[in-house]
Formats: C-alpha cells, structure tokens, sequence
C-alpha cells in the first residue's frame, strides 16, 4: 500500500491507542519484586540529598569494576527512591510507563513518510516490536530493565526526527543522542544509522556537497567529542 503520513489528531489518537495497549500487556510487571541487579542499581545507590548529590551522578563512574556511564539511568532511579522509597511496584509502574512512551516513539518512526509504511503497516511494526518478547524482557520481572528502555526510547525519537527534514528536527535528534548516550553506552552506534539513513534511503534530502555534510553532521560531532572527553577523564587508561 502506498504510504499515508497520519494526520496530528490521527497520530495522535493511534499513539494513545498504543501505549494503553502496551500498560495493558506488561501489567502483571507490577506484581513482580526486586531481582537481581534491581538491589545493586536501587537498594545499594546513596540516597540524593541535595543538588551535588545529583551533580555527582554525572562526574562519577557508576560501578568500581566496569567502565559503565549511565548517569540518566542511575539518576532517575535515584530520583525515584527520593520521591516514593524503595517500592518494586512505583519502580515497575514507571517502567510500564516508559515502555508505552517508546511505543508510541516507534509509531512516530514508523510513520516516517520517508519509510513509507501505510498507517495500518506502521501501527503494526509499532505494535509488535513494542509487545515482542525481547522488550517484555526489560520490562519484567527486573526493574533495573529501564538501563535497555531509556535508551532505546531516545535512539528511537532521536531516529524518528533525524529522518524528517529540517534543522529543528536534526536538533531534535542530537538532543536525544545526548540523553542516550548518557543513558547507555551502546547508544554511540546512533551516528552510524544517521549516516546510513541518509545515503541508503531513497528519498532522502542529501547535503550534496561535502562542506554542508560538514555542517549537517557537526553538531553530532560536538556531541561524541564532549561525551568521549568524559568517558575519558573517568576511564583513561583503564582499558577505555
């Protein structure tokens, strides 16, 4: 079927259709407790107590023995323990929510014109990847899934407004490559498939010459060399 880009109110619509039917699958997550690294990321985490506690979060590494800087991760896990203490079931309740919002951030990539799915074609490839068992994997019984969920829910938007025209949009997208790089490690492949985008699909709004490839794609190399740089000053010369 040829493609037919949603309308605001129709996207809209398909999108709260989608997450409540997302909250509606993964439901029983909320009877699940702690397991597993759920004690080390939230039972074991130092309470924040003031604005340099959070500050901390992003200037230090997260574990002693692995070169991991997830400090958005952590941070909202932090943050929770703040708000309502160490409840399994508000940890997993925000998970439930989180992962309805990363479908309806599929149905928003999907309905890309540029990929030229039909509404239905869209609605569905949403639907499944949202609802497959690798997903239900990070949504229960673990809570500590949401260092998968954070990350694939900002690789997802940053994909879903680098493939749409614009300078807003590539701004966009370069915001949430930073919110996932800060989320998880694996996010750094993200330029790749912008650049894969761009010379693959048909379609697209190339640069043309070399200098405005330049300029198109600085703005994601400002953001590697500044995440880089910090990896760096936490793990330089550890294996880094």
């Amino acid at each position: 079927m040829p493609a037919q880009p949603l309308s605001r109110g129709t996207a809209l619509t398909a999108a709260c259709g989608l997450a409540v039917l997302v909250i509606a699958c993964y439901l029983p997550s909320l009877w699940c407790g702690f397991i597993y690294d759920d004690f080390k990321m939230v039972h074991s985490r130092p309470v924040i107590e003031s604005i340099d506690d959070v500050a901390g979060v992003f200037t230090k590494r997260q574990t002693d023995n692995l070169p991991y800087y997830r400090p958005l991760t952590w941070l909202s896990l932090d943050l929770q323990s703040v708000v309502h203490g160490r409840s399994a079931l508000l940890f997993h309740g925000a998970n439930l929510l989180l992962a309805s919002t990363w479908a309806s951030a599929l149905l928003w990539l999907f309905s890309t014109p540029v990929l030229k799915l039909s509404r239905r074609g869209a609605l569905v490839a949403a639907g499944l990847a949202a609802m497959h068992p690798v997903t239900a994997c990070v949504v229960y019984p673990i809570s500590s899934g949401r260092e998968a969920l954070l990350p694939a829910l900002c690789m997802t938007a940053a994909m879903a407004a680098w493939l749409r025209p614009g300078r807003r949009q590539r701004g966009i997208a370069c915001g949430f490559l930073l919110a996932g790089l800060l989320s998880r490690e694996q996010v750094v492949v993200l330029p790749g498939l912008f650049l894969l985008a761009d010379l693959c699909l048909p379609g697209r709004d190339r640069p043309g010459s070399v200098g405005n490839w330049l300029r198109q794609y600085a703005p994601v190399g400002v953001v590697l060399l500044a995440y880089f740089g910090i990896r760096w000053s936490l793990f330089g010369g550890s294996g880094e």
